[in-house]
């Protein structure tokens, strides 16, 4: 699913915006991750 995004995302966009794509849900993905471990952690 996220890589069809992706595809249509680099066809739509150049390069350089598709990369700060990536980087964003990367970077949120990260967060996701983070906060979940934390939330674990305290329980």
């Amino acid at each position: 699913m996220l890589f069809k995004k992706v595809l249509t995302c680099q066809k739509k966009y150049p390069k350089e915006k598709s990369e700060l794509y990536l980087n964003k849900t990367r970077t949120i993905r990260k967060v996701r991750i983070a906060s979940i471990t934390m939330f674990i952690n305290q329980n």
